[in-house]
């Protein structure tokens, strides 16, 4: 994945009893923290949703880019 800002924005998230278990378990096994696991997941589902505008640039991205 591309390299990123630092900035972080805390977010609190509810999860069923059973994913919360489940991605702990997955946490241990890969040997990172619950709150990276899930940082990780959360791009990946970022980058496999993004919208393509019709000039087939990542609308995401450019929409960051332009609030600087």
């Amino acid at each position: 994945m591309a390299n990123r800002p630092r900035k972080t924005t805390r977010l609190t998230v509810s999860l069923e009893e059973q994913d919360h278990d489940a991605l702990a378990k997955l946490a241990v096994a890969r040997d990172v923290s619950l709150s990276w696991l899930i940082r990780q997941a959360v791009r990946q589902f970022i980058e496999r949703a993004q919208p393509v505008d019709n000039k087939g640039e990542d609308i995401l991205h450019a929409r960051a880019s332009n609030k600087d």
